[in-house]
């Protein structure tokens, strides 16, 4: 007898399965086309990109606000035909287009009229300042303010000159060249680095005592060489001071450009520099770098109001224009760093500056300053023409 074993003796059947629902009805195939099918070729073209006309977040760039103005609106038509008045005026004598602005409504047509002309008289070559002012009268005024600007050390250095000088094929050009430094000195009163009261005077004096007094931070080589500028800017300045101071230069300053011929595009530029300073000798005779008919008077003067402790320090136009020895070597640098750093603490540099003033009954407006960038430009292209030019090797 086995236990745990029990027989079945039942039939085995599969169990009936669910029964289906009606199957469904075949889908028919897509219909052939008459062609020849033909699958999908490759290109290496993409697919064409679809976009606006232009970039919708850059559309606000396009726009133009109009300026903002607090305050009511207080119609005024005596003030607001004054203002016009002047506007038309300034834009007359700069040249400049007026957007019609009257419409609007006093006062905003005025702040917007000289937001306009502001930005007109931005894209003008001149540095001009525009402001609103009102008379003692009540007389509505525009006050247009011009600047030559400057920003730069206008030193003209006097040693290329004497290299120059003792070059036989440069002897004319030379010549040239002191009839117009001869002109910067005697009239236009550009100052002389070699004068015990010029600016530069002192800084060249205070180089050579540290050299002197302190010889040990330089190794002899370089303690030589700096000897050597010192002792050339010296020396060399002093001739070349003598040449230019010479009457004679000025006496033949006509003649000499009327007899002078340019070798090369070098001495056809020296010739372009002094036929400019010879022009500007014989328009404004009586000018210099130190005085403006139509200046304001602030110009050579110091500001300071009267509850400053400090006194408003500004850099004088005899400062950053004069001769100099050489615009380059040992001497030149520190001598430059030093300036710079007296610049730094100056809060404002002196520039030739006038303001012209437009309404109804407004003083007759002073003379440009046709004079002053005409100066300064002159004084720039002799710099830029005795910097570059090689003395060492002579041609």
């Amino acid at each position: 007898m086995e236990h745990g074993k029990t027989t079945d003796n039942r039939l085995h059947y599969p169990a009936p399965g669910q029964a289906t629902a009606t199957p469904a009805q075949k889908r028919g195939a897509l219909p052939h086309a008459t062609g020849k099918d033909k699958g999908r070729g490759r290109t290496a073209q993409r697919q064409q990109s679809v976009r606006t006309a232009c970039d919708a977040a850059n559309g606000i760039l396009k726009c133009r606000f109009l300026p903002k103005f607090k305050g009511a609106l207080q119609p005024d038509a005596t003030a607001e035909s004054d203002f016009y008045w002047a506007l038309n005026l300034l834009a007359l004598h700069y040249g400049i287009p007026l957007i019609p602005t009257r419409h609007l409504g006093f006062p905003y047509n005025k702040a917007l009229a000289l937001w306009e002309v502001q930005q007109q008289l931005a894209m003008l070559p001149e540095s001009i300042t525009l402001s609103a002012e009102v008379s003692d009268e009540g007389t509505q005024l525009l006050l247009a303010t011009e600047t030559c600007v400057t920003g730069a050390l206008y030193y003209i250095p006097l040693i290329p000159l004497y290299h120059m000088q003792r070059d036989a094929k440069r002897r004319a050009c030379t010549q040239l060249l002191l009839s117009a430094c001869g002109y910067l000195c005697h009239i236009a009163g550009v100052p002389n680095y070699r004068d015990e009261d010029s600016y530069l005077y002192a800084h060249y004096e205070i180089m050579q005592e540290w050299l002197e007094d302190d010889p040990e931070s330089y190794t002899p080589d370089e303690f030589s060489r700096n000897t050597s500028e010192v002792h050339a800017a010296k020396t060399i300045g002093d001739i070349v001071s003598r040449r230019i101071w010479n009457p004679c230069h000025l006496n033949c300053y006509a003649i000499r450009l009327e007899n002078f011929r340019a070798k090369d595009s070098f001495e056809q530029e020296c010739y372009e520099v002094a036929k400019e300073l010879y022009e500007l000798w014989q328009s404004y005779s009586h000018r210099s770098i130190y005085n403006h008919p139509g200046a304001a008077q602030h110009y050579f003067e110091d500001e300071q109001d009267e509850g400053d402790s400090e006194p408003f320090t500004i850099i004088r136009v005899q400062e950053y224009v004069s001769f100099a020895a050489t615009t380059e070597g040992w001497l030149y640098k520190r001598i430059q760093e030093n300036i710079n750093s007296e610049f730094n603490e100056c809060g404002t540099m002196e520039q030739p500056e006038i303001t012209r003033i437009f309404g109804r009954n407004s003083p007759t407006n002073p003379e440009s300053l046709d004079f002053d960038n005409r100066l300064f430009d002159a004084i720039d292209n002799l710099c830029y023409l005795l910097n570059n030019y090689s003395y060492e090797n002579p041609e």
